[in-house]
Formats: C-alpha cells, sequence, structure tokens
C-alpha cells in the first residue's frame, strides 16, 4: 500500500514537471518546420508537454474525483500519476509509431526511447512502497544464494571460455545478423523501424548488437557477446521458475543440468540461432505471472508482459509465448478458479501492459504482414504447402504425416542425432539426464491439473507443437526445441527429486537403522557421482567432440570464417583475390567473410594462372595484396609470388588441415 507523499514533495514534482512541459514546448516550436517529420516531432513533443502538466497539475490537485482515484490505487500499491503517465506516453508511442509508418520508415530512436520510458515508468507505477528487503532475505537464504551463484558462475565460465575464437569461424547467418546491426544506423526501410523484424530476428535487439559493436568492435567476440550473457542468465531464471512450481532441490537440480548442457552451453556461443533467447526471457515470464498471481501482485503481472515484450523485440518466437500466457489463464480459469480471487488489479495492470508495451509490435504487424509472417511462411508445415506436398509424395495421410512430425520432435531429446547448426551426431540430453526426463515426462503428464505443473506442461508441449510439428524440415527441431530446453531440464529434476523424496520417505520401514545424517550422506555422494557422469558426457561432447574436432558447418563455410579472421586484420584498401574452384568455396556467397572483413570487396578469378599476368591482376597491389587459393590451386600461388615478390604464402589450418593457402604482400615489399 502507497501513501500520498507530503504536500511539498508534491509541489517539488509538480514544479519541475511544469518546467519540463515548458522546456519540450521551447523545443517543439524552435524545431518547427514544415517537413512532414519535424511537424510529427512537434506533436510529439507538445503531447509529451501536456502530459507532463496534467500530471503536475493532478500531483496537488484538491478535486474530488482524483483524490478519491488516488486513494482507491495507492491503498492497491499503485501510483495513479506514474500510471496515466505510462499510459499516455504509450499512446503517443503507438500514433507516432502508425503516423511515422504512413510518412515513411527512416527512423531514427525517439519512438523507441519513448516506448522504453512508458515501459519504465508502468513498472514503476506498480513499484512496492516498503524497502525489498534484499538483505534480510540473502541472510535468511544465504546458503541457497550461493548456490545459484556458483552455477550461475560456473555456467558463464562456460559459455565465456575462448568465446571469441570457439567455434573457431562464424558461419554465414552469424555474419549477415551482424551485417543487418551495422545496418541499423544507417539503412532504411526494416532495419531502422523499431518493434519490427528482419526475418524474424528484432531489430531493437540489432540496434542493441550495434551498440556493443560500437563499443569494442565488431568481432567474433563481439558477436556473440549477448547471446553468452543470455545463456548464462537463464541458469538463475531457471533457478526461479523451477523453484516456483516445485522445490529449491528440484530448481538447483534443473540449473545444474542447463548448466552443463552441451547444447544449451553451444547456442549460447554463437549467434546464428535466437532461440537462446527463449531459455532466458519465457522462465522470467512464467514465473513472474503465476508468482503476480499467487502473490496477487501487480508489479508481477507487468513484469511478465515485460518479459514477453521484450522477446518478442528480440525474435519472432515471442508471439507464441505471449499465446502461452493467455492459455495459462484460459487453464487455470478452468482447473483452479480461486487463483482469480483477489486478482482483479494484478489482471486489470496485466491488460494494461499489454496495451502500452505489446500495441507497437501489433501495429508494425498489422500494417506489413508479409515481413511479419515472412518466417512461417517459408518453414510453416501448413503456411507453406509443406504438408500438403509431402502427403501426396508418400501417399501418407495428412494426419500420419504430422503424427511423424511429433515422434521426430520428441525424438531429438534423447535418440535423433543433432544436424543443423551444431552437427556433433548426438542426442540433445545426453543418457541419465534423458532417463530422468523421460520419468519426468510422465510424471508431469500425470500431475497436469495441478496449477503449477500445467504451467510446465505448457511451456514444453506448447513450444514441441509450435516450434516442431507445425515448422519443416525436421532436421530443424533439434536448434528450435532449445526454447523448451529448460523446461525439459526441469522434468527431469521434478523426476530426480521425487526419486528422492520417496526413498526419504521409505528409509523409516527399508533402511531402520540408516539415520537422516547418514541417508543425506549417501544422497550427496550418488549425486556428486551422478552430476560427475553428466559433466562429463555434456563437457566432453562440447569442448571435445565437437570443437575438437572442427564440426561446425561445411568445408566451404569453414573455409570463408577462417578467411575472414584472417581479413579481420588487414587494411580494407588490400586487394583482395580469391583462387575458387568449381563447387567450392568461393567470395561471394559467404557473409561470414563480408562482416570480419568489414565489407572488404572480393574478387574471383576463375581461370587457372598462367605465364601472363591475369587482367584482374593489372593495376592491383597500390595499397597491399592478399590472393587466397583454395588447396587444389595453391601451385598458383608460386606465379602470383614471381609477379609480386617479398610477400609470405601461408596455409590457413583447420583442424591441423590446410584449408586454405593465402599469399600475402604489401605496397612496401613486405609484410607485418
Amino acid at each position: 500500500m502507497h501513501s500520498s507523499p507530503p504536500l511539498s514533495v508534491r509541489l517539488r514534482y509538480s514544479q519541475i514537471a511544469y518546467l519540463g512541459a515548458i522546456l519540450l514546448c521551447v523545443y517543439a516550436v524552435s524545431t518547427l518546420s514544415d517537413e512532414p517529420r519535424a511537424l510529427l516531432n512537434l506533436g510529439t513533443w507538445l503531447g509529451l508537454a501536456a502530459m507532463l502538466a496534467l500530471t503536475a497539475y493532478l500531483s496537488t490537485s484538491p478535486l474530488t474525483w482524483w483524490t478519491r482515484i488516488n486513494e482507491w490505487a495507492q491503498a492497491r500499491g499503485l501510483r495513479p500519476v506514474l500510471l496515466l503517465l505510462a499510459v499516455g506516453i504509450g499512446l503517443l508511442t503507438c500514433i507516432r509509431f502508425l503516423l511515422y509508418l504512413r510518412i515513411g520508415t527512416d527512423f531514427k530512436s525517439t519512438t523507441a526511447m519513448l516506448w522504453l520510458t512508458a515501459a519504465g515508468l508502468l513498472v514503476a507505477s506498480a513499484w512496492p512502497a516498503q524497502p525489498l528487503g534484499v538483505r534480510a532475505w540473502a541472510a535468511l537464504h544465504r546458503r541457497e544464494l550461493l548456490q545459484v551463484l556458483g552455477l550461475t558462475a560456473t555456467a558463464a565460465a562456460l559459455r565465456f571460455w575462448k568465446l571469441g575464437s570457439l567455434p573457431k569461424i562464424i558461419n554465414g547467418d552469424e555474419g549477415l545478423i551482424g551485417m543487418w546491426a551495422q545496418d541499423t544506423t544507417w539503412a532504411s526501410g526494416i532495419l531502422t523501424t523499431p518493434f519490427s523484424a528482419m526475418d524474424g530476428v528484432g531489430t531493437f535487439y540489432l540496434r542493441v548488437m550495434n551498440t556493443v559493436f560500437g563499443l569494442i568492435g565488431p568481432t567474433q567476440f563481439s558477436l556473440r557477446l549477448l547471446p553468452a550473457i543470455a545463456g548464462t542468465l537463464a541458469i538463475p531464471a531457471t533457478y526461479l521458475l523451477a523453484r516456483r512450481l516445485f522445490s529449491p532441490r528440484t530448481a538447483l537440480i534443473a540449473a545444474a543440468l542447463l548448466t552443463l548442457s552441451h547444447v544449451h552451453i553451444h547456442f549460447s556461443r554463437t549467434v546464428a540461432v535466437s532461440y537462446i533467447y527463449t531459455t532466458l526471457f519465457v522462465p522470467l515470464a512464467l514465473y513472474f505471472l503465476l508468482s503476480g498471481l499467487e502473490r496477487r501482485s501487480p508489479l508481477r503481472m507487468i513484469l511478465s508482459v515485460l518479459m514477453v515484450g521484450l522477446h518478442i523485440n528480440t525474435y519472432v518466437d515471442g508471439w507464441v509465448w505471449l499465446v502461452l500466457l493467455f492459455l495459462l489463464l484460459a487453464s487455470w480459469a478452468i482447473i483452479d478458479r480461486g487463483l482469480f480471487r483477489g486478482n482483479a488489479v494484478p489482471l486489470a495492470m496485466f491488460a494494461v501492459a499489454l496495451v502500452v508495451i505489446i500495441s507497437p509490435m501489433v501495429i508494425w504487424g498489422v500494417l506489413f504482414p508479409a515481413e511479419f509472417s515472412s518466417r512461417m511462411a517459408v518453414d510453416g508445415t501448413f503456411t507453406s504447402g509443406w504438408l500438403e506436398t509431402e502427403a501426396a509424395l508418400t501417399g501418407k495421410h495428412q494426419a500420419l504425416v504430422l503424427g511423424e512430425l511429433f515422434l521426430a520432435a520428441l525424438g531429438t531429446f534423447t535418440q535423433r542425432p543433432f544436424i543443423d547448426f551444431y552437427g556433433v551426431g548426438v542426442p540433445t540430453l545426453d543418457k541419465l539426464t534423458g532417463i530422468f526426463w523421460t520419468f519426468g515426462l510422465a510424471l508431469a503428464l500425470w500431475q497436469t491439473f495441478n496449477r503449477r505443473v500445467i504451467v510446465l506442461n505448457g511451456w514444453f508441449w506448447g513450444g514441441v507443437v509450435a516450434l516442431g510439428v507445425t515448422t519443416v524440415p525436421p532436421s530443424t527441431y533439434h536448434y528450435r526445441l532449445l526454447v523448451v530446453l529448460p523446461a525439459a531440464m526441469i522434468m527431469a529434476a521434478h523426476a530426480c527429486d521425487t526419486l528422492l523424496r520417496r526413498v526419504e520417505r521409505e528409509r523409516e520401514q527399508s533402511l531402520p537403522n540408516l539415520s537422516a545424517a547418514q541417508l543425506g550422506s549417501l544422497q550427496k555422494g550418488l549425486a556428486v557421482v551422478a552430476l560427475a557422469f553428466i559433466a562429463y558426457s555434456n563437457l566432453t561432447t562440447y569442448f571435445g567432440v565437437f570443437a575438437g574436432a572442427c564440426k561446425y558447418e561445411t568445408i566451404e563455410t569453414r573455409q570463408a570464417g577462417l578467411l575472414g579472421r584472417y581479413l579481420h586484420g588487414l587494411p580494407r584498401e588490400t586487394d583482395v583475390f580469391v583462387l575458387p574452384q568449381e563447387h567450392g568455396f568461393r567470395a561471394g556467397p559467404f557473409r561470414s567473410v563480408d562482416f570480419l572483413s568489414g565489407r572488404m570487396e572480393l574478387t574471383n578469378i576463375d581461370e587457372p594462372l598462367g605465364a601472363e599476368l591475369p587482367a584482374a591482376l593489372k593495376g592491383a597491389g597500390e595499397d597491399g595484396l592478399l590472393v587466397v587459393a583454395v588447396p587444389g590451386r595453391a601451385d598458383e600461388l608460386e606465379l602470383v609470388e614471381a609477379w609480386y615478390p617479398g610477400g609470405q604464402r601461408m596455409a590457413l589450418l583447420d583442424c591441423g588441415s590446410e584449408a586454405l593457402w593465402v599469399y600475402d604482400w604489401r605496397a612496401s615489399g613486405a609484410t607485418s
């Protein structure tokens, strides 16, 4: 419950707000012109000024109706002035965004900042007046907190160790996403439009990535930094949800399993697959939704929507999880209506948050339906026409084809080997975790009418259907179902915890001479052995079998990545030529080269080199020359060396094998 600040404080706020409104009006008038965007900016600044003036007036207003509203809201933990300001700025954001899309799509950053401001004010409007008591909570849960911090630190070490060089190369999708991020500052169209998505990747997220590039440069490390951060933070996020659903022990087991998962480690170290962000945002959204209703907290309901809003602005699958929130609310209304008693205000704030936070993305989707649904148009089982074609080719009924897709999706966890974007040749789960997951899957289905277990089932099965069965081809299911990997780990942990509790209950009857302390020591010993086995299986799979054998992508993609790394250290003015072979690596198709080289121009020389200097090389080399040859044409570099003596010839190695040969010549006649 909030109480009104003293009159002196409210007067001070109103004075500051009035001053801000005046300054906004002055700025709006001083930048006025008859250009459409300038007129839109004028309306924006005047609208902000009007809202500041209104809230300043209401803060000290003696109006009876406002006093009643203020008292009613504060009794329910809300700050009505901030709430009004949040809704007003949210509405202004939507109007500005809609009109801007009508004018053109050459956006700057004002619209996005308005959206962030509205979201921040919405959170502040429901922030508790009393101190959160973090120190007291930390002291009470010191051991638990240290355990979670230890797991998070371990996760960070596994995800950040040699991040810039492991995997050794970046693939084409990583390079393309990096280039999109760079283009958000100067291009036009979708890439500079907030709340939109380029092939599913949110432009808001791309802009954040470009900010990282501006701080530490566009490198393999900076390209992978955000996924690594998200993968690390997914550990405490999973712990929070699992603890809410079951118990601290279940949460600790689930977080440990996710920390060591070779799949989660890998996709935390590559930007090519944006589903890693689902493992961070979805557990937080579900945690805030469930705890918000159970604790009747408007703030948590707002945070639930905010997590989904941030996710939508990161990758397109965020819309799936927004639907899941509504499905969970509908399910609880059927199986546990008591959960909604006393939750009128939190649910109302949930609705307000949807309007303020999600509306801009809805506007973009409605106005640009083709771009909005581009991923499903290509990869959708139904929308792409794949199901009808497959049924016609195989002669199977469509229902049978869908059933096979369903089994293929489930098979990724324990049976089918990984292929796309990883190629490690093993299933998602190690054998021991897979056994516990199978048991946990059945256990969760048996307990599904529990309001907490239905959250877990909704997340897992919703992901299997939305990102598995309704998408193609099946070879993509492994990395797409990364979105439910934390849910699978929670299921495995729930099974393990259930088994431990069963042993504890049966101890007195089955092992009367075994004390509780002895049983605890035995359990800890078994846990250490099991964890050591799981750690060995997962870490040797990733850091040994995968990283040590250079299994990331095809040889052509690896050649491109190695060349990009080499070009990154050269002056951009260097003339670069490639001696390719048919059906092999050549300059042009590989965006990893473009990103790492700073978009250096590369020229292919397809004809074998002869005694005479080819036309492409005539006049080249004023600022340095680099000729790159695939192994089959490496001998031709001897001719280049004769034409440009004094350079350096070397092999670019890939796990000890010669992937490419380069001849590096500088205008001074020597290489550095």
